[in-house]
């Protein structure tokens, strides 16, 4: 079972790891908060506020989902229910297991589903990262031009954005350099070439595919973080950005326990803002995020799959 398949790969270390930063977190809101003071807002959010919210979170999901099957287009053709059960189940694992250990979950949900060897599946998965950390770099760009009022940024702000054309020309001209090559090093690195978008249309599609889910994802988080909090909209967008570039990082704690937190505190409190203010937040966003993420990967399972297994290497 590939569930199985994913845990062979966890260690002792990621574990013991994991569970000190749930226990410190435990620990953190009960002496800081308490656990019914921490909970007793949820009873006062609108329920057409919270319908509206799972709306922009679960749009934010299908555009994952979306997003995965134009990347593999020619592989997934047909069965974008299956890339759906896919995408959520990934998200599920990557959510709840500690250490990152569930990002591998993608390339073997790839070869289980579509028979996508693990090579490609990880080449995907990876420029797939790349393009999260590159959006939120954009919106915290963004943010600073903004707040600080400083030109400097504004300047940084389109460098930043021509990156993504740039990647796609040096991603061209590599293969073409490599393609003038041969050998087992220079066949390793066309591979891994070759599973990058092909055309510039695709390839910036991807990017904006990207870009929508991000957007609808923060919306909705952003709302959650200002209804726990006393934080003005700045403040929440910053505090929701900083949570989820947990998300893209390689430090994980078990079910994010701990770093989705830590995270959000990082980049909040050196403005001066409270504990328990920040630690309000961001644990009542992590636990709406967790229970998104269980309800979805729960329906993902109900999804219907349509294997379209292949071998590609």
């Amino acid at each position: 079972m590939w569930v199985k398949t994913v845990f062979t790969y966890r260690t002792l270390g990621h574990w013991i790891l994991g569970t000190i930063l749930l226990i410190g977190l435990l620990i953190m809101v009960h002496y800081n908060i308490g656990w019914n003071k921490l909970l007793i807002p949820w009873y006062t959010i609108e329920p057409k506020r919270i319908i509206l919210l799972l709306i922009l979170t679960i749009s934010s999901y299908v555009l994952r989902a979306i997003r995965i099957y134009d990347y593999s287009y020619t592989l997934l053709r047909g069965s974008f229910n299956t890339t759906l059960r896919l995408s959520l189940l990934h998200n599920f694992l990557n959510n709840f297991l500690p250490m990152r250990l569930g990002e591998l979950a993608y390339p073997i949900l790839m070869q289980r589903y579509f028979g996508q060897s693990y090579m490609a599946g990880g080449v995907t998965l990876v420029w797939i990262r790349l393009l999260d950390l590159h959006f939120l770099g954009l919106l915290a760009l963004i943010f600073l031009y903004v707040t600080q009022d400083l030109s400097i940024w504004l300047w940084v702000i389109p460098i930043w954005l021509a990156l993504i054309p740039i990647l796609y020309w040096w991603h061209k001209a590599m293969q073409k350099w490599i393609g003038k090559y041969h050998g087992s090093i220079a066949n390793f690195f066309g591979k891994i070439l070759s599973h990058i978008p092909d055309t510039v249309g695709q390839f910036m599609r991807i990017w904006l595919w990207t870009a929508l889910s991000w957007i609808c994802k923060l919306s909705a988080f952003t709302a959650i973080v200002m209804h726990f909090s006393d934080l003005d909209l700045g403040l929440a967008a910053l505090g929701t950005l900083g949570a989820e570039l947990s998300s893209v990082l390689p430090i994980h704690g078990i079910a994010g326990a701990g770093t989705y937190e830590l995270a959000m505190s990082a980049v909040l409190l050196p403005l001066g803002l409270e504990v328990a203010n920040i630690l309000r937040a961001a644990v009542n966003l992590h636990l709406y995020l967790l229970g998104v993420s269980l309800l979805l990967g729960g329906l993902g399972l109900l999804l219907p799959s349509q294997s379209n297994k292949i071998n590609i290497n």
